[in-house]
Parts: C-alpha cells; structure tokens; sequence
C-alpha cells in the first residue's frame, strides 16, 4: 500500500447521489461513555476463546471466498499504525481515538454497507515506500506484545457489530521473515477460535509485480502459511497479496502454482489492482480458472476506485476499498448491506432483574438459579453480581440477558441469595428467601379395604 491518507466519511445524499464528506471526529470521539467502545471491553476478557456474537467462519463458494451467509466480503480499514500521531485531515485526534469511534464503526456499517475491517499492522524493521516506520519514533509498534491489547479490542468491537476481521501482517515492498514469523507464532493461535477473524499472511511483501517474487519470496510464502495453519488449523488464510499484475510471463498463477506445499482448499490468493487501466484483468481470471479463490484486499486509490468496484462487483469478487472514499466526494453505494451486521448499538439500561428457581433447596445439595433483566434491548454485556449468605460472591459477565448461579447450604437455615444487574447504563437488584431443610421423602400407603 501505497501513499495512505485517511479520513473518516459520512454520507449526504444529494439528488439521489451519495455523497462522500469526512466526519468530524471531534464531536464524536470520547464525548460520552455511550459513544465509545470501552464498555463493551472487559479487562478480565479471554480474547482466545469464541463469543456469541462471533460471524460463522467464511466459505469459498467457487473462487470467491464469502461471509457464511454468501454475502460477499467488502471493506475498509482501520490502521494500528503510527497511533501516536494524528491524521492529516483530523489534527486533534489520533487514529486511536479514530478505532475507538463507535460512529466510525457504525458509519461502515449503515452508511457503506460493509461487512469487513482489515487491521493493518505496520513493524518495524519492514520495509515500506513511505520511509522508515520508525520515523519520528512512536509511530509503529516495538513488539507484539505492545499491540495484542489494541488488536484484542478491534477483535472485540468487530464481533459485537457482526463485522469479519482480517489481521494483515502489513511490510510494504519488502518483508523481513524473522520478524513475520516472530509475529505470527504469537497471532496465529491468538485468534484461531475467533471464527470470524481472517489472517492476511503478508501485504506486498515484495516490490512490486508478480514478476519480482523469487525463490526466497515463494518459500517465504510456503514457510510462513505452515507456521500460521498449524497454529490455527481452521482460520482462512490470506496469500500472497500481489501489489501488480505482470502482464508477463511470469505472472501471478505462475508463482502460485510454485508453492507446491500450500492447501487453498481454506485459503485464497489477495491481489491489489494499482495499476488500474494498465492492470491485467486476465491473470486474476487465469487463477480463477486454474481454481483459486481470489480476494482483492486493497481495492486501489481514488482515480480506479468507480472502475474497481464495479468490476469487482461484477464478477463477484471480494474487496476491501482503501482511502478510495476520503479522495472522492461521489462515491455511490450500490452494494446490499449484509444483513448480519449490527445496525445499531443499544445504550439502553437495565431496568429489572428477576431471580428464578424455587423457594426452598435441600440441606446439603446444589441448586440452581437464574436471573433474566428486562427490557430485553438492554444494552450487553451485562455484568451479574451473585451474592448468597455464606457463599462466595459470584461475578460475572455475560452477552445475554440472563445469568445462572448455583449454591449449596448444608445446614437447616433460611437463607438470602441476590443479584445485581449493571450495564453501565443502569442496573437492578432482586432478592429471594431460600428455605433450606432436609429433603421429604414422603410414602404414600395404598389404602386396602376388607370385607368382613
């Protein structure tokens, strides 16, 4: 990728054309507790383990890869790179805050109709056309271990608003393998239950056409997607993520087919068309023909963006658009919404919680309990808090609306359990009296009656 500028949009239709014009992140950004993502991030969050509300994995249906209702993948992207500084057309806010807009997200959304972020994650020592990632300092992450907290809530924010996520290891025009591997062993099997989380191998790891990838580059390939599909054996996988056609002889289905040790049956093969009425349109049908799934994970600048997108569309080809909205003012959105994104994020507070389960509970046996809150559009997630004269406070943090808890009481007693419902927005108490006795086990006689 190259030359990136990014702004945020909003959309202003004007005479049945939508027009394209940046939000004013000020005004949106932090202002309020309701208008950010933070409540929706648990400190105590297991980022490894699967969510409700994660999107199935997404198919190949023929040599498109789709979300796991068909619908095709479109996108943009959110930049986890030089995150101290500010973007060019937003001064005041850095692009952390920018990540962290729940407008932003939801502008994807409603007003883009897009179903898919791609994550680029800039490191040096990468090579890249821009200039040296490090400089000023500060503007790329030193290790991984200083961006799993940030790409753990992008993983986060993308499952609850129903999005897929592409993680995209990002060099541009050059790559550094100790690097990428060192990056991978720790993301791979980070993620690798997340079902709607992608991995993007490497972006353009060489310069620029298909052409330049040598020996080295194809084993780089090779070795890398073994490292990244033993670690997550069910995630797809991104390869390849050519800057250019060749036009040559030496051109993109040539180098794919030389890595021999790559399974694509969940994999595909990215490309970005920057040459634009110079690309070569039939190197992506030769490997569509050939059987490989193709996605083209950076969709060109402004001057291809209208040409692009229609042709992607067109042969029903996956696409995430980069910048192409902030460089063009007349951009029309012709695509279906994918019904499975969230339109909305409800702040709505919690307003009662019932416990349920019975009054009376044997002396020395488990029973179980359970507490629903209403309305049922309370916003999530909902922290429940149990407690139970003589247990241990029980807390917990659910994506529903209701909550189980059980407890055991081995003397003869009457006991109190509550619970508190709290979703940041507001919360609700409810208590109930627990006899605990022994258990009756009542005989019952047939009643025999004699003639004398």
């Amino acid at each position: 990728m190259r030359s990136i500028f990014i702004g945020l949009a909003i959309l202003v239709i004007l005479g049945g054309i939508i027009v394209f014009s940046r939000v004013n992140a000020q005004s949106t950004v932090g202002t309020a507790p309701d208008d950010n993502f933070t409540r929706y991030l648990s400190p105590n969050n297991d980022v490894t383990q699967p969510k409700s509300t994660d999107r199935g994995r997404v198919q190949i249906s023929g040599t498109t890869v789709v979300a796991d209702n068909g619908y095709p993948l479109r996108g943009e992207h959110i930049r986890l790179a030089e995150f101290n500084e500010n973007p060019p057309l937003d001064p005041g806010v850095t692009w952390r805050q920018y990540a962290y807009d729940t407008n932003m997200w939801l502008s994807l959304i409603n007003d883009y109709n897009l179903n898919t972020v791609r994550l680029l994650l800039y490191r040096p020592p990468q090579n890249w056309t821009g200039g040296s990632c490090d400089n000023p300092p500060g503007r790329c992450y030193n290790s991984v271990n200083d961006a799993l907290a940030y790409i753990d809530d992008m993983v986060e924010i993308a499952s609850q608003l129903g999005m897929y996520l592409i993680i995209d290891y990002h060099p541009v025009g050059g790559y550094d393998k100790a690097d990428a591997i060192a990056w991978w062993t720790v993301l791979a099997p980070r993620y690798k239950n997340r079902t709607h989380v992608i991995y993007e191998l490497s972006n353009e790891p060489v310069a620029w056409s298909a052409a330049a990838y040598n020996d080295a580059a194809i084993q780089f390939e090779e070795d890398l997607y073994q490292l990244i599909r033993a670690a997550a054996p069910d995630t797809h996988i991104i390869l390849w993520s050519f800057a250019e056609s060749s036009g040559d002889g030496n051109n993109m289905l040539t180098k794919v087919q030389l890595g021999t040790t790559i399974d694509y049956s969940n994999a595909s093969v990215g490309y970005h068309p920057y040459q634009k009425n110079n690309f070569n349109q039939n190197e992506i049908d030769s490997l569509r023909d050939a059987g490989y799934a193709v996605i083209d994970t950076e969709i060109g600048d402004a001057a291809g963006y209208r040409t692009r997108t229609t042709s992607e569309e067109n042969q029903a080809v996956s696409w995430i658009w980069l910048d192409a909205v902030y460089n063009d003012p007349t951009i029309s959105v012709t695509w279906a919404k994918d019904p499975k994104t969230v339109s909305s994020l409800t702040n709505t507070p919690v307003q009662e919680v019932t416990i349920s389960g019975g009054n009376a509970c044997p002396t020395g046996l488990s029973c179980g309990f359970s507490a629903e809150v209403s309305p049922a559009s309370a916003a999530i997630p909902i922290t429940f808090t149990w407690q139970a004269t003589g247990q241990s406070d029980a807390v917990h943090q659910s994506t529903d609306i209701s909550d189980n808890f059980s407890a055991q009481w081995n003397a003869d007693s009457t006991q109190i359990i509550t619970v508190t419902a709290d979703n940041g927005f507001g919360f609700a108490t409810d208590s109930r009296t627990i006899t605990v006795k022994p258990f009756n086990f009542a005989s019952y006689l047939p009643l025999i009656l004699k003639n004398f």
